[in-house]
């Protein structure tokens, strides 16, 4: 008796790709706006998180408090459509 070839079952609809347009952040977006940041650490490591600029400062979404590292970029992603 032949093995079956392995099937792949997605749950949902297909695989979503969007593209994400990178803006500097010495142009910061609207006030209190939940984007993607890129942020630069002191140690010279890189990352993204979520977060917003609230006219001041940015601002980290997980903590609640300014980021830890210095904002280079961020993007605003437009999700699924429902």
């Amino acid at each position: 008796m032949n093995a079956l070839e392995p099937r792949i079952i997605l749950a949902g609809p297909e695989p979503l790709i969007e593209s994400l347009e990178w803006q500097p952040a010495s142009l910061p977006p609207d006030a209190d706006t939940t984007m993607l940041l890129w942020i630069l650490y002191e140690d010279g490591d890189a990352d993204w998180a979520a977060g917003w600029f609230d006219g001041e400062v940015w601002s980290d979404a997980s903590t609640g408090g300014p980021t830890s590292g210095e904002v280079t970029h961020f993007a605003q992603p437009g999700g699924p459509a429902l």
